[in-house]
């Protein structure tokens, strides 16, 4: 009967570190984490927090790099979602995908503790090799891109092609006006990222029609040399929020097959 008794004690304490979070009305969290971070022997338990799928489309990865990066991916998420679940384990969410990709949680897979937080949980995941985020509320859908800053500068002007291919006419035009190429560049990535994120919220996805042709992004400044500025401190990982409020979403009605 003792040991049986802390059985439960330990599952109730179980239970309490993987709901310490709560979320309010309107709110936003983002959690990230660095995988260089993760010690290897929790490297190695992140398997035994995944299903036979996630660690088949794991394995199915050729490069050991992107194999270890998905499993990462995989329990970051888990792990990130029980915290708001009363009475859940990681291990035990089971998610469906909507028609283009994007996971959603299976209420019942919860705790019945958290039913009617799990039915109302929204979530997005993004990652590159070096950083993993995920971003959580309470009924309000949410998207996040995570890119490497070295994306642009890798790829020389084909970034410009991409844009051209990509993006709406009154971004390519916002592109083409600036001189400096570095401020260019990262005007292309703030775009692709902030794009992205508004298609993930969706859960259309970047190819879906309209795409991300179907609306447009653009900082607004009034006052002389003012975007460059902006992205000058975007650039340097400065002054981030200032960019945030400068911005200003145009949506357009595109023909799906033009």
């Amino acid at each position: 009967h003792r040991q049986q008794q802390q059985q439960r004690q330990q599952q109730q304490q179980q239970a309490t570190r993987h709901s310490s979070s709560t979320l309010g009305p309107g709110e936003v969290h983002v959690w990230w984490l660095r995988s260089s971070e993760v010690p290897d022997e929790q490297l190695a338990q992140c398997s035994r927090l995944l299903p036979p799928a996630d660690l088949q489309y794991a394995q199915e990865a050729s490069d050991a790099v992107v194999r270890q990066q998905r499993v990462l991916a995989k329990a970051f998420l888990r792990c990130t979602l029980a915290q708001y679940l009363p009475d859940t384990q990681p291990q035990q969410l089971q998610f469906e995908r909507g028609p283009h990709g994007k996971p959603h949680l299976l209420p019942e897979s919860a705790g019945a503790a958290a039913a009617d937080v799990a039915a109302q949980l929204q979530f997005n995941l993004s990652h590159t090799e070096a950083l993993l985020g995920c971003a959580v509320s309470l009924g309000l859908p949410v998207g996040l891109d995570v890119e490497l800053r070295q994306r642009s500068a890798a790829a020389g002007g084909d970034f410009m092609r991409l844009a051209r291919r990509r993006f709406s006419a009154d971004e390519v035009a916002q592109l083409e006006a600036l001189g400096d190429p570095a401020s260019r560049a990262a005007l292309f990535m703030a775009l692709w990222t902030l794009k992205e994120s508004v298609v993930k919220a969706k859960g259309s996805g970047i190819s879906a029609p309209p795409g991300l042709k179907g609306f447009s992004i653009r900082f607004s400044t009034h006052e002389e040399g003012g975007k460059e500025q902006l992205l000058q401190a975007f650039n340097q990982q400065q002054q981030q929020q200032q960019l945030l409020d400068h911005i200003e979403v145009a949506h357009h009605v595109l023909d799906p097959c033009q």
